[in-house]
């Protein structure tokens, strides 16, 4: 039966309405503890039928949403990969919409604690150091009296086993996707190969966090599920805050004129209430100028300036940011700095990356 014209962008807005309207239900102050934050999919994301992305206490879950019953037919579970389906009606209350996500994310996130148990068990299991040979019997209570002292002794000096520090997965994740993309896409690799990238951290629990950024084969093989483009945005997009290039230089040309303005040391607080003040004469708002004086920051913009008898804290500019240009070539050089485990970068995906975040930062829903 042919569709009447115009019913694919309908279906299209509703989609988008039911996506946000989970967002804006998994954003209420009743939302469980487990669930921190939440965001709308990424274009990558997206592709692999994922709308909406939950961090939670177990790491990233996974939302599929339907506007309707008909689209539930043909969804497969994939409860391990913590990817859930949720149907929006539109009559559902945001309250009655969270109730929905946390009934379909619930079993998931425990399927996901029962797994980090098991896995901390055979881990504990696998350290476990052999028990200590058997002394033999002494001959005498006598004779054996400082023997057993001298061994109580030492043992009562061996210092308590170090606690095992915490797991960065976000980090391990950027590691291992710059190991697997670093001689093309298509290679696979073994756990034995990036166990020195994983250190102490399991490759089954990071495939777990980030579902959408690896394939593990049959034959136990990970290999990565997105580009290097891609993972060069995913890595920019959470260490730089990045700002459309227009605005960037609009706001780094402020700067500039009131650095010029003002006597130097400068008030870091004053100055950016005077930045904010003249962005919002240009339409620009605070969060930008934010991102730009953190951006600077990161940087190393700003010299801190002591013993100056004030208060406030007092900072000098760098020579570099009184020149908007070179303001600008210092902060791409900052962003590259910030790729870590992709250095050095692949120019022409490095590129690619730039053009997708502009493209994602121009569009109505990025």
């Amino acid at each position: 039966m042919r569709r009447p014209p115009g019913s694919g962008k309908r279906d299209q807005e509703r989609g988008l309405e039911s996506e946000l309207r989970v967002v804006e239900a998994c954003r209420l102050p009743t939302r469980p503890p487990w669930m921190t934050k939440v965001r709308r999919a990424t274009r990558i994301e997206d592709n692999s039928g994922i709308d909406v992305v939950v961090e939670s206490d177990v790491g990233t879950l996974l939302i599929q949403v339907k506007s309707s019953n008909l689209g539930k037919k043909h969804f497969r579970p994939r409860a391990f990969l913590g990817i859930a389906l949720v149907v929006v009606r539109p009559g559902d209350t945001p309250e009655a919409l969270l109730k929905k996500v946390v009934g379909e994310l619930e079993p998931v996130r425990a399927l996901r604690l029962e797994a980090r148990r098991n896995w901390r068990a055979r881990l504990v299991e696998r350290r476990s150091p052999p028990p200590p040979p058997r002394a033999p019997p002494a001959k005498s209570t006598r004779a054996a009296a400082p023997a057993v002292a001298a061994r109580t002794a030492a043992v009562s000096k061996e210092p308590s086993p170090a606690r095992a520090p915490g797991v960065h997965w976000i980090e391990i994740r950027d590691a291992v996707l710059a190991v697997l993309l670093r001689r093309g896409p298509g290679r696979a690799h073994t756990e034995a190969e990036l166990r020195p990238t994983l250190k102490t951290a399991s490759l089954d629990e990071l495939i777990a966090r980030h579902p959408s950024h690896f394939v593990r084969h049959e034959d136990g093989t990970v290999q990565a599920a997105i580009g290097l483009a891609d993972a060069y945005a995913l890595r920019l997009a959470r260490c730089w805050e990045p700002l459309p290039r227009p605005v960037l230089r609009q706001l780094l040309t402020l700067l500039t004129s009131l650095l010029a303005e003002i006597g130097e040391p400068v008030v870091a607080s004053e100055l950016a209430a005077r930045l904010i003040a003249a962005a919002r004469e240009q339409q620009l708002s605070t969060e930008q100028v934010e991102r730009v004086l953190r951006a600077v920051r990161r940087a190393d913009g700003w010299e801190p300036v002591r013993g100056a008898g004030s208060p406030k804290a007092l900072v000098r500019p760098r020579e570099w940011l009184r020149d908007a240009a070179q303001a600008e070539a210092r902060l791409d050089e900052a962003a590259r700095a910030a790729m870590g485990p992709f250095l050095p970068l692949d120019e022409e995906a490095w590129a690619a990356a730039l053009g997708y975040i502009e493209a994602k930062l121009r569009s109505p829903s990025g």
